[in-house]
């Protein structure tokens, strides 16, 4: 109970309204964040493509870091935006700090499930070439049913790499 009210008592909410970046790609993550309602996507823009790269999204509850350029204080590698009606809590550097000297063990456990969303974004990308999109929208409304009415259509077309006019093809063709 105390070690709880400890790490509330170091984080605080991001009342910011509707979507909304949490992480900019080229700038420096000070941050991590514990998104305890809605969805967000994590992307890069590429420049030479004009367009967004490898929107991964993620459903809450979770915590969402740029790891990397946090702990080693470089730019960031992606962005990371929450959709409109996300509760978010932000704790800084100096409280992860904090919570790691005071407690170690939720240090320790912060930065594996850190670790597990990079190894699940990883895997992401690796099915992105390996399975159909049919197989990969099939797989995500399994294991998280409510991602349609939490996602946007173009985040979860992105998601599963494909464009939001296939997607509703598909899910036409799915329906029947």
């Amino acid at each position: 109970e105390e070690m709880y009210q400890y790490i509330f008592d170091l984080t605080r909410p991001d009342y910011r309204e509707g979507k909304r970046d949490l992480i900019k790609d080229g700038n420096v993550a000070v941050s991590i964040y514990f998104l305890l309602k809605g969805n967000c996507r994590f992307y890069y823009y590429s420049k030479s493509y004009k367009q967004e790269l490898n929107p991964f999204l993620m459903l809450s509850p979770c915590i969402l870091a740029e790891g990397r350029s946090m702990k080693k204080n470089c730019v960031a590698r992606f962005s990371i935006e929450v959709s409109a009606g996300s509760v978010v809590y932000i704790l800084d550097k100096a409280g992860l700090s904090a919570i790691e000297s005071k407690y170690s063990e939720i240090g320790i456990c912060i930065n594996d499930l850190i670790k597990e969303q990079i190894q699940d974004f990883k895997l992401w990308k690796r099915r992105l070439k390996t399975r159909s999109p049919e197989h990969r929208y099939s797989k995500l409304k399994h294991r998280r049913p409510e991602v349609e009415q939490q996602s946007a259509r173009k985040d979860i077309a992105g998601h599963l790499g494909i464009r939001d006019t296939s997607l509703s093809r598909m899910v036409r063709r799915l329906s029947k």
